[in-house]
């Protein structure tokens, strides 16, 4: 009988393939963070930077999975790659909404627009009070 075990990097892809599905959906918790939930297990997404530095563009080191496991992948290395993919697509899914419901209002910004402009120069009927 073979014993099951779950790899860091079994879970980057599991998690990711979820992302992708749209069946889990990420939450950026700060300039770094994230985090997600899905059946009860909670997940963390950190990005590490290991020297301290009081620079403000300092570069990413590493990133922090939590959940199911706990993995740190350094820059360059398959799991961070698949980690930022993983949360650019949850980004993506977003900016989808986002748009969509940017567009939805505009479309009824601009009818509303139309119709004030269409009342303004319509011309008025003779013999109707101009009291309301």
């Amino acid at each position: 009988m073979t014993k099951l075990r779950n790899t860091p990097m079994e879970t980057v892809r599991f998690l990711a393939k979820l992302t992708e599905q749209g069946r889990l959906r990420w939450q950026k918790d700060g300039p770094d963070t994230y985090s997600a939930s899905a059946a009860g297990e909670k997940f963390k997404v950190e990005f590490l930077y290991y020297m301290p530095t009081d620079e403000c563009m300092a570069d990413r080191a590493a990133v922090r999975l939590t959940g199911l496991v706990y993995a740190d992948f350094a820059v360059g290395t398959v799991g961070f790659d698949e980690i930022c993919r993983m949360l650019a697509t949850s980004e993506l899914e977003l900016n989808k909404w986002r748009t969509a419901v940017e567009a939805e209002w505009l479309k009824r910004f601009n009818a509303f627009k139309a119709k004030l402009r269409k009342a303004r120069s319509s011309p008025r009927r003779k013999g109707r009070s101009k009291a309301v």
